[in-house]
């Protein structure tokens, strides 16, 4: 099925690499790794050659993102080694992105300071790919989006241009034309590239290469994610993340593609819908807040010398705000709840 053309805007992405590296990227060998004394990867070993495109998937909690953060330094193994290959430059988008964005900080701050020389047009010009314009690189970065918050985190990958990307979730708060367009982008990627997600889309865009993680054990499949299916038949990419059977028949996939295309899509619009309304509602609340105390120091006076009519009158004021900004924190709380619900 087309689809329909979109009024949205979609960042046009672009990681282009620095020379190549070696012909082996990266070797994990006989990683373990144990949280809370439950062990989560046990005795992990694989090569990511030069030019792979790998899917890293499994089950819920089967330790994807622990792997990550080992390969990153992000976190010690137990037992095993992580050996890069020769001249590798490595970007990491990582799933817990807030923890490298100072919230205190601006866009434009924060990328100037990860690219020391370099000239303030050019960064603008960078943060305007990422659908940052005007005044929008002077915010706080505590008043971003999700979506905006990971288009930032991507500048830093644009600006760097390494020849290795490690990308945990890098789609949990994208919008689909957005996820479109990373897709295309990484397609169009020279270097080698790992990634951790569940959106099928994104994998069956990008991936030539399964690596399967289970309790069980370790499985590397050499091919696309439809191919994996047809092949190995262990699901883990449903809109229920719950790995299931897939049978030979079933692998005539357009149809459930696209019926998964369609509920991420409405799933990203109500994700994006509520991203606008929760700061709008948050900026209500503050100007009915300030209202409100206004109001209340006027009702004050009046109570010394004004008028009976007039102390009615604004107290019949106080009352309506008092319930509009009720309201508003109703309304506000309700727009986060269901946020939380989505992600």
């Amino acid at each position: 099925l087309e689809k329909r053309p979109s009024s949205r805007r979609s960042p046009p992405w672009g990681c282009p690499p620095q020379p190549r590296s070696g012909t082996s990227a990266w070797r994990v060998t006989a990683v373990s790794k144990a949280l809370d004394t439950h062990a989560v990867l046990n005795q992990v070993s694989f090569e990511v050659e030069r030019g792979d495109r790998v899917a890293l998937i499994g089950p819920n909690g089967v330790g994807k993102s622990t792997l990550l953060k080992i390969v990153m330094a992000d976190l010690e193994a137990d037992q095993g080694t992580i050996e890069w290959g020769h001249q590798t430059d490595v970007g990491y988008f990582p799933q817990d992105y807030h923890q490298i964005l100072p919230a205190e900080q601006t866009p434009y701050g924060w990328l100037s300071a990860q690219a020391l020389g370099q000239p303030e047009a050019e960064l603008r010009k960078l943060l305007g790919r990422v659908l940052f314009t005007g005044e929008q690189v002077k915010h706080k970065i505590m008043t971003l989006s999700g979506g905006e918050a990971t288009r930032l985190v991507f500048s830093r990958l644009m600006l760097r241009q390494d020849n290795v990307l490690i990308l945990d979730e890098p789609t949990n708060h994208l919008d689909m034309e957005a996820i479109d367009a990373l897709a295309e982008a990484l397609n169009a990627y020279a270097g080698t590239l790992i990634c951790v997600s569940h959106n099928r889309f994104f994998v069956e865009s990008i991936a030539n290469r399964i690596l399967e993680l289970t309790p069980e054990g370790f499985n590397d499949f050499r091919g696309t994610y439809h191919e994996y299916l047809q092949k190995q038949g262990t699901d883990h990419l449903e809109v229920t993340h719950a790995p299931k059977a897939v049978s030979e028949e079933a692998r005539s996939q357009k149809e459930k593609n696209q019926l998964n295309y369609e509920e991420q899509k409405k799933h990203q619009r109500q994700l994006r819908a509520l991203e606008r309304k929760i700061p709008e509602l948050a900026a209500q609340c503050d100007r009915l807040e300030q209202q409100l105390a206004t109001l209340t120091e006027t009702l004050a006076e009046a109570y010394i010398s004004g008028t009976s009519e007039a102390q009615a009158r604004l107290l019949k004021q106080q009352e309506d705000q008092q319930a509009a900004l009720d309201a508003c924190f109703a309304e506000w709380e309700a727009a986060e709840l269901a946020y939380e619900e989505l992600l």
